[in-house]
């Protein structure tokens, strides 16, 4: 019979494998990386794996992909007949990505879509794992309530993500570009999530209209989902969607809701909850409860929990104008200073300045507004979808934030030309 190695087997001959140079089997960057590493792993290493020594990072992330290759040997294809259900259940994203990639490059608009999601809710981890890694104990340090479910998240993203390393650059670029493809093949998701992200295939007040009632009559609950984010405070004085439900930041939670009971996975280990909690700072303190339950126990008022069961019946049925028992008065921008001690220590803020690259500034401004979320009694109602921030970076120079998604740790984008150096700032 045939030797198959098993996984075990390969974690044994890694580092002599590693110091021979095939680390570089990808030509994405991830040679040089996994070569530095190799360097400095002595030959009796290999007797060390059995004394139970742990790897360096790289290697583990080589194994991961070792791992993926023996179970594709055995499965070919790789790919449940649903292609969305490994996001929820696979332990290895980066496996279930190349699988998925396969399926893209044959023009599987519905594979694209899904690589898209993986690329987002990896993106953060990937940028820097270990720096990923630091900021777990940056945030239990504190104090915060929700910081334990909040690392015990972020945890869960770190171990999902292994696979992936800064050479794959899963930044807010390659996830666009991901979802355009989709788009421009027909995936209603991906279409829905471009216009959520501010970046429509068109913009004329038609297509919008247009564009919300075909989500809404697909009863798709990926592009319920997908579009949510640009139906709440970011649609607000459009009038092309005069009369659904949108403009309000509760009209963007029912809209999750009803994709929710179209039966999008909603649970409390689902990655919807996940990402609200790793990357938002949206943490339920009680670990079982689904996003259903926390929605309505943290955000919805008991007075407003008829009128937003009424809104979710709705979607599914015709258009409803959109009243609400409150309103929002005008309040200036907030400021956010990230010299105080609870923000300047996390990995993408202590360095970061207006001149960074704009994928690190987005991460250390969603860390800033996950941790400030993470304090607020309210973390719904805290820099929701819409809502723009300025943050002061640790040199003293500012910028503007607008907030996407909080639950993507792609959701804030720079506002353009807000960028005042620190030598500007100082002046003023």
């Amino acid at each position: 019979m045939a030797f198959a190695p098993t996984l075990k087997t390969w974690l044994l001959v890694l580092p002599a494998v590693a110091v021979l140079g095939v680390a570089g089997y990808r030509a994405s960057g991830h040679a040089g990386s996994a070569q530095a590493t190799a360097d400095e792993l002595p030959v009796s290493s290999l007797a060390a794996v059995d004394a139970a020594v742990p790897l360096p990072v790289m290697p583990e992330a080589l194994a991961r992909r070792l791992a993926a290759f023996e179970r594709g040997n055995a499965l070919p294809s790789g790919l449940p007949l649903d292609l969305r259900a490994d996001i929820e259940d696979a332990t290895d994203l980066y496996a279930y990505a190349q699988r998925l990639r396969v399926q893209a490059d044959d023009g599987n608009h519905e594979a694209r879509w899904m690589l898209s999601r993986v690329y987002d809710y990896c993106a953060q981890y990937a940028i820097d794992p270990g720096g990923y890694r630091l900021d777990n104990n940056v945030l239990a340090g504190l104090g915060l309530t929700a910081a334990p479910a909040m690392v015990q998240a972020r945890e869960r993203v770190a171990q999902r993500c292994g696979g992936f390393v800064p050479g794959d650059k899963l930044g807010s670029a390659l996830v666009l570009a991901e979802r355009r493809k989709a788009a421009a093949q027909g995936n209603l998701a991906a279409e829905a999530s471009l216009f959520a992200e501010g970046e429509p295939l068109q913009d004329s007040p038609e297509y919008r209209r247009d564009l919300v009632e075909r989500v809404r009559t697909s009863r798709d609950p990926e592009a319920f989902m997908a579009i949510a984010p640009g139906m709440g405070v970011r649609a607000a004085g459009d009038r092309a969607l005069n009369g659904l439900v949108a403009g309000e930041q509760l009209s963007e939670l029912a809209w999750r809701l009803a994709a929710c009971e179209l039966g999008l996975p909603c649970g409390a280990d689902s990655v919807l909850v996940n990402s609200f909690c790793a990357n938002g700072g949206i943490c339920s303190q009680d670990g079982t409860q689904d996003f259903r339950d926390f929605v309505y126990d943290a955000a919805v008022s008991r007075q407003g929990a008829g009128k937003m069961k009424q809104w979710i019946k709705r979607l599914f049925w015709f258009w409803v104008a959109l009243f609400v028992a409150y309103s929002a008065g005008a309040v200036g921008l907030l400021m956010i200073d990230t010299y105080e001690d609870r923000y300047r220590h996390l990995s993408k803020v202590e360095l970061t300045t207006v001149k960074t690259h704009e994928d690190v500034r987005r991460a250390g401004a969603s860390q800033v507004a996950a941790v400030y979320r993470a304090q607020s009694g309210m973390p719904f109602a805290s820099l929701p979808a819409g809502s723009t921030f300025q943050v002061v970076w640790p040199d003293g120079s500012t910028e503007t934030m607008v907030i996407i998604d909080p639950s993507s740790p792609n959701g804030i984008r720079p506002l353009a030309n807000s960028q005042i150096p620190a030598t500007a700032a100082d002046a003023r």
